[in-house]
């Protein structure tokens, strides 16, 4: 299969799009292209200078298979909530001769149904079988939480108000990815075209526990006292699915009880490196040390 030269990223401002374009800039092998819209053109050449930005309109198929004309692959980094954008996205990359597309398919694992079930990850199951239906050449890369974002956000335990849900006894194994290793992932997903296509991959930089993640805060910010709560995954799980037919699965509390079910229910368990494509995929695993400096800068 010949190597893909040109790359257009899409979502380059969110949560991920910053680390995936500094990947593609470290690896000096692509010429990316920054899809921005119009009201976010000048951010975005703002906050990459220098890199070639395409304005586009999510609602003009015109506007989309015009930005894409000459793109080897496209990279979606959108909020995976969004599903219209990256269907218009695929829809246009079929147009334009796009060979490869990967989706914000990023976290949860959306081929396990019991994922796609839950109310704010729905969309990530509509874009994986639109894609998979639609002949483009596609990959799509599970990274479980980003490990630094995730910390910060709540999802293991919360530092910002001390307090941690631990589920199940805390020693559930789950992998997490460093926001530059999805970025990476990514860059040399395209690197080995062949290898990759039409392929499931996951990733990791660390498999930990939440009583790891508590342990390593605990350590490196000991002025934070954390109240442990203790929390059954079934019942919690079950309870939330009641809320979600009462209308309320917005709220918080089931907000958060819904996507602890991701991280600690539903999920595939690779104990060991060999069983994911961490080396396919040039991610190094983190070591202990490592990982607890990670911890501890994210906090800092």
């Amino acid at each position: 299969m010949a190597a893909y030269n040109n790359v257009a990223i899409a979502g380059s401002t969110g949560i991920l799009g910053p680390s995936v374009v500094e990947a593609f800039q470290k690896s000096g092998h692509f010429n990316i292209t920054l899809l921005a819209r119009a009201n976010n053109v000048d951010a975005v050449k703002a906050r990459f200078p220098g890199v070639k930005v395409a304005q586009i309109d999510y609602d003009s198929p015109e506007s989309l298979t015009k930005a894409l004309e000459n793109q080897d692959a496209v990279v979606s980094a959108l909020n995976h909530e969004l599903h219209k954008p990256q269907i218009a996205l695929i829809d246009a990359s079929i147009k334009a001769g796009v060979k490869r597309f990967i989706p914000s398919e990023y976290g949860a694992d959306a081929s396990i149904q019991e994922i796609r079930d839950i109310p704010y990850l729905r969309s990530k199951g509509i874009v994986q079988d639109y894609i998979t239906k639609s002949g483009l050449s596609y990959t799509f890369l599970y990274t479980g939480p980003f490990l630094e974002w995730a910390l910060l956000k709540g999802f293991f335990l919360n530092p910002d108000n001390a307090d941690a849900h631990v589920w199940n006894g805390g020693d559930i194994p789950i992998g997490t990815t460093l926001l530059s290793d999805v970025g990476l992932a990514i860059v040399n997903t395209l690197l080995n075209p062949s290898e990759t296509e039409n392929r499931h991959l996951y990733v990791a930089s660390r498999v930990t526990t939440q009583n790891e993640i508590l342990a390593a805060v605990t350590e490196s910010h000991p002025e934070i006292k954390f109240s442990i709560v203790p929390r059954n995954l079934e019942s919690s799980l079950a309870a939330a699915w009641e809320a979600d037919k009462a209308g309320r699965s917005g709220e918080p509390g089931f907000i958060r009880d819904f996507l602890s079910a991701c991280l600690y229910k539903f999920h595939r368990e690779y104990k060991v490196d060999d069983q994911r494509d961490n080396n396919l995929l040039g991610i190094k695993t983190l070591s202990g040390k490592e990982f607890k400096q990670v911890i501890a800068k994210a906090l800092d």
